[in-house]
């Protein structure tokens, strides 16, 4: 098994993480807003409330696709870096599609 980084997590689900850190803000500034008296709050406490599922849920997706490709990366399907062996996401830069390692940070360009 080869060895994957702490930095590779954190590229993988630092985004999810903060979606779901939103999202219970959400829940939890919605219900306050709900409970106090006032004309805008309540509507506004409503929303988010509502909102906070929402936010939760493609977190969780999101969450998953990551462990998703790191399990792929670890069995050798998908783009994988031929250096260390982690998931490599494409992209598109200045110079053409490159596909970037996330987890030594290796770049590699994509040329047909």
């Amino acid at each position: 098994m080869r060895i994957m980084r702490i930095g590779l997590l954190f590229n993988l689900f630092y985004r999810p993480a903060a979606l779901a850190v939103l999202g219970w803000l959400a829940q939890s500034q919605g219900e306050k807003l709900m409970l106090s008296s006032g004309d805008w709050s309540k509507p506004l406490g409503l929303l988010l409330a509502q909102a906070a599922p929402v936010l939760l849920g493609i977190a969780g997706l999101w969450a998953l696709w990551g462990g998703f490709r790191l399990a792929r990366a670890m069995f050798g399907r998908g783009i994988v870096c031929f250096c260390c062996g982690g998931p490599m996401a494409q992209k598109r830069g200045r110079w053409g599609s490159y596909q970037h390692c996330l987890n030594c940070g290796r770049n590699e360009s994509v040329r047909y």
